[in-house]
């Protein structure tokens, strides 16, 4: 059974979880294939997309009523609702987002106009803003354990520590777990020292 064969409400239902099947898909690969303003729904494309389709839970009813999904049909489908969605508005919500993550990035761009554009730039600027924040954090944290590590340290060995600036996490952790493990076998001492 192809798409033409199907009644107008079988359609209708069929374009309904061929769309969700396709913002799926969107996300999943979040949004790699999208450019402003030009195409992606190529020959490659839908012989992708088709396959993500079959192994989806989505197409698994049209294949039980023995449905066939047709290439050609499919990138009529989709080829309309690209047009769609590019053309959808970005709501409130979406603005304001764009413009606080541009605020803190410390950026200046224009909001896309088109709407797939702006769901594949909004990804790119969460990522760009979790490794500022990933960057910032390991920085912070690495100047507060620096400064406890040179205490404990002096405190555990009664000797300075000197570190060198571009000392790594895992070195840190490392001089940690030295510390811990003198502190264990000091603590044993003193209980065979006690008895």
């Amino acid at each position: 059974m192809l798409y033409q064969d199907l009644s107008d409400g079988y359609q209708y239902s069929f374009r309904s979880d061929l769309f969700r099947g396709l913002r799926f898909f969107l996300e999943d690969i979040q949004y790699c294939v999208i450019e402003e303003n030009v195409s992606f729904v190529t020959e490659e494309f839908v012989q992708v997309f088709k396959g993500y389709l079959q192994g989806s839970t989505l197409f698994m009813k049209w294949e039980r009523m023995g449905f066939e999904l047709d290439c050609f049909v499919l990138k009529q489908l989709l080829r309309e609702k690209e047009v769609s969605l590019r053309k959808r508005s970005a709501t409130l919500k979406h603005k304001n987002y764009f413009y606080s993550l541009l605020r803190d990035l410390g950026l200046q761009e224009e909001l896309p106009t088109d709407f797939l554009y702006l769901k594949k730039r909004l990804l790119e600027l969460e990522a760009m803003k979790k490794q500022v924040e990933n960057k910032k954090r390991s920085s912070l944290v690495a100047a507060r354990q620096l400064t406890v590590l040179k205490r404990v340290w002096e405190k555990t060995f009664g000797r300075t520590l000197v570190i060198s600036r571009d000392i790594t996490q895992g070195e840190v952790d490392e001089l940690f777990f030295r510390i811990h493990k003198k502190q264990c076998k000091v603590t044993r001492e003193q209980r065979v020292c006690s008895f």
